[in-house]
């Protein structure tokens, strides 16, 4: 599971604990593309709503 935070119109969305991999090469974390998918659509859903 990883942390991290977009910006997004002058927001910024944290973002915790969701699946991530982690790439064999390099050793960084990624997403795939349906998590990004429902990453994108949280995080707009919070801006549109203006979470805190």
């Amino acid at each position: 599971m990883g942390n991290n935070w977009l910006e997004r119109d002058e927001c910024i969305i944290l973002l915790k604990k969701f699946p991530s991999e982690i790439c064999d090469n390099f050793g960084e974390y990624y997403l795939s593309d349906a998590v990004t998918e429902k990453v994108l659509e949280k995080a707009e859903l919070a801006v549109n709503n203006r979470a805190e």
